[in-house]
């Protein structure tokens, strides 16, 4: 692909379109990242280190180096605030005009502004937005250009500062022809909806390349429309409930075939002073020569201004104690959303830490992928009420109740187990498991296993359930200490898990222990100190499956 930039050649393979453009004199034109804002502003490249803007042509037009290059110069020699500077154009290497390439104006079209819903014109920023493109179009006429053809709120750029500058302007050898001819009822609605800005002699008749003086006229009132409506041209307004349901077909044939009074878009008096509804009415006439010229009607318009005590002066003053509103609104959006943010991360990390050791939590929270580790001795407790799920349910009506009692015992597991340096492994109905010694090595794991053991045994005696409140609970512990494997199974439902013959003999601790009664092996006994809270009693030997026989001992609380 090659470029024509202030009527150089800057020439670029097909490969390299997307990244970058060299002339001959090594300077280069390269795409910009703008993609958040390429629906608005199409494809920007950077030129000797000035943003370009490119605004494709609707179809690719055959190079004729001549025209081209004499209707570019005319367009870069006119200057206007209110004109977006045109650089050059962009050419394929079938030698056909893809784009023309202007200065930057960031905030996009008019078109998108007023379709923006975080935007709501202000009776003074709506005025500005007119004003400027009145200046711009009637400089436009004074010039060797004469008239724009295709003016429509496309057309209308915003650049940082929201000075409204008109694009598309001159150059009627890149117009297509197609463009030009009247519509037809066999054009589709995407078509036809371009022509509503279009003035009726133009829609029954083919269209000069460059338009003409009275139909800008015209297609600038149906701009204006827009601005003061904030809305597509013909409708009542985005937010109204009255919008117009009228097809843009219906509306496009009816003001080419002409009634009587025409069809025009509706401009409510909420919406300007009546001085500007009769100046914009004179413009969209029917006869074209009845049309007031831009010079006439900007003049018009400042002295209805004047007359109306209405300024366009210092517009971004008032944007900016406009942004400063908005901006003290955001940020107490912002705090509040913050807020709302830190509480919920705190809810998170808290039930984080209800199924994962902190010092895991906090690991994974900081991406940090904690590796399965050995504990050479810790000590693990299982814990649960025999018979449980087959008492309630014999006594709950509903699967309510049920669930009741679930939560009642498990809330009582809760308040004993937090208190001490102990890990909820797993809780399941009324089962429980527990290890104390990793993956913070304490040292007085069994001790921490032991008073926890005794601490939930009295508990859950106390516990009374609304479906039996006579009946008295009987937790059954088994614990035994000893070596294990630790760490987190999942990624996506992480959960801590712990392996080895440790859990599996406590467990069976577990199922040879009594109702009422905390079990526990030797080697728990032999890391137990002498405690005012329980008191070791030796059971004896007993036939464990799997183990053989084992010598273990009663835990009991003290009175």
């Amino acid at each position: 692909m090659t470029a024509t930039i202030l009527s150089r050649s800057v020439g670029m393979t097909e490969e390299k379109a997307k990244s970058r453009m060299a002339d001959t004199s090594g300077s280069s034109v390269a795409p910009m990242d703008y993609a958040a804002l390429e629906d608005r502003i199409g494809k920007v490249y950077l030129y000797h280190g000035m943003p370009l803007q490119a605004r494709q042509l609707p179809e690719p037009r055959q190079r004729d180096s001549y025209n081209v290059h004499r209707e570019v110069k005319l367009v870069q020699m006119l200057q206007h605030w209110n004109l977006q500077k045109i650089v050059g154009i962009l050419i394929d290497d079938d030698n056909k005009c893809q784009a023309v390439l202007g200065e930057l104006c960031s905030r996009g079209t008019l078109h998108h502004l007023i379709h923006d819903d975080k935007f709501d014109l202000d009776f003074q920023f709506k005025y500005s937005l007119v004003e400027n493109l009145v200046s711009g179009m009637a400089y436009l006429q004074t010039t060797v250009v004469k008239s724009h053809g295709i003016l429509s709120s496309f057309h209308c750029l915003i650049d940082g500062r929201f000075v409204l500058k008109i694009s598309g302007y001159g150059m009627p050898v890149l117009v297509s022809p197609n463009w030009l001819v009247p519509p037809t009822d066999n054009m589709s609605d995407k078509q036809l909806y371009f022509y509503l800005w279009r003035a009726p002699e133009h829609l029954r008749e083919r269209m000069p390349p460059s338009g003409s003086q009275k139909g800008d006229i015209y297609s600038f009132a149906i701009i204006v429309q827009q601005i003061l409506l904030q809305s597509d041209p013909f409708k009542m307004g985005k937010l109204s409930e009255n919008r117009s349901s009228v097809p843009v077909r219906d509306i496009v044939m009816e003001v080419k075939r002409g009634s009587t009074p025409p069809l025009r878009p509706p401009l409510p008096a909420s919406v300007t002073a009546p001085e500007m509804r009769d100046l914009l009415e004179e413009c969209w006439q029917e006869d074209p020569s009845l049309r007031p010229s831009f010079a006439m009607f900007k003049a018009s318009m400042l002295q209805m201004l004047v007359r109306n005590k209405i300024s366009t002066v210092g517009l971004v003053d008032h944007l900016i104690k406009k942004m400063e509103k908005y901006s003290l609104e955001l940020e107490k959006q912002v705090e509040q959303k913050t807020n709302q943010f830190m509480e919920e991360k705190e809810r998170s990390r808290n039930i984080l830490d209800q199924i994962l050791p902190k010092s895991i939590a906090k690991s994974l929270i900081q991406g940090t992928i904690s590796a399965p580790e050995t504990f050479e001795c810790v000590t693990v407790c299982f814990a649960d009420i025999p018979g449980f799920a087959n008492f309630v349910k014999s006594l709950a009506s509903r699967p309510h109740d049920y669930l009741d009692a679930l939560n009642i015992l498990q809330d009582t597991y809760e308040t004993i187990v937090e208190q001490r340096d102990v890990f909820r492994v797993e809780c399941l109905y009324d089962a429980l498991l527990l290890v104390s010694g990793l993956p913070n090595r304490n040292g007085t794991h069994a001790t921490e296993i032991a008073e926890t053991a005794v601490g939930l045994l009295k508990s859950v005696a106390n516990t009374k359930l609304s479906l039996a409140p006579s009946h008295i609970l009987r937790l059954r512990v088994g614990m035994h200490t000893g070596p294990c494997v630790a760490g987190i199974v999942g990624s996506k439902l992480p959960k801590y898990c712990i392996f080895g013959d440790t859990v599996n003999t406590a467990s069976r601790m577990e199922t040879n222990s009594i109702a009422g009664k905390i079990q526990c092996t030797q080697k728990t006994k032999e890391l137990l100190p002498e405690s005012p809270l329980f008191k070791v009693v030796h059971r004896g030997n007993i036939e464990v499956k799997g183990k053989g026989l084992m010598d273990v001992y009663w835990i009991e609380p003290q009175l």
